[in-house]
């Protein structure tokens, strides 16, 4: 896609300069500036390719996580069959670490999580009820930046789990 828009904008560029030439006018561009401006936009489109706009597929989401909280830290294990296992490990020692396991799936844009811990209160303070299973869904945006995926723990902190 990037090459159809580069090849296209160069042509364009290309034909504006010639055009300028042939009615006489003079475009004050010389082929120096012609060439800097293709590289400039090759190293433009390079930038963009390699920042990892794409979509994130299932593939890409197997493996462990960590989301270090102010509070503590919580770990994510995706296993490739569909199953997945998560401890959190409060930095407080009264309170006791706690695990949890079941199935996870993934459709294009968020993780969910079937009966997991809800150890943040989305606000990024521990949720009261950090230490027992949600029935039901949990579902969490995932993203993909200069090929690193991550998976945000709630709309309102900035917490996310860092793929490890």
């Amino acid at each position: 896609m990037f090459t159809k828009i580069w090849a296209s904008s160069l042509r364009k560029y290309d034909s504006m300069y010639y055009d300028m030439q042939n009615h006489g006018i003079n475009a004050n561009v010389s082929r120096v500036q012609r060439n800097h401006f293709h590289l400039e936009f090759i190293l433009f489109s390079l930038v963009v390719s390699l920042t990892g706009c794409g979509p994130v597929h299932k593939n890409d989401i197997v493996g462990k996580y960590v989301a270090i909280h102010s509070y503590g830290i919580e770990q994510l294990q995706l296993a490739a069959d569909g199953s997945y296992f998560q401890t959190f490990t409060p930095k407080d020692k009264s309170l006791k670490p706690v695990s949890a396991s079941g199935k996870w799936s993934f459709n294009g844009e968020h993780l969910e999580l079937f009966d997991s811990l809800l150890v943040d209160d989305f606000y990024g303070d521990l949720s009261t009820g950090y230490s027992r299973k949600k029935s039901g869904v949990n579902l969490l945006r995932v993203s993909s930046s200069l090929g690193k995926t991550v998976i945000h723990v709630g709309a309102n902190t900035d917490v996310v789990f860092t793929k490890q």
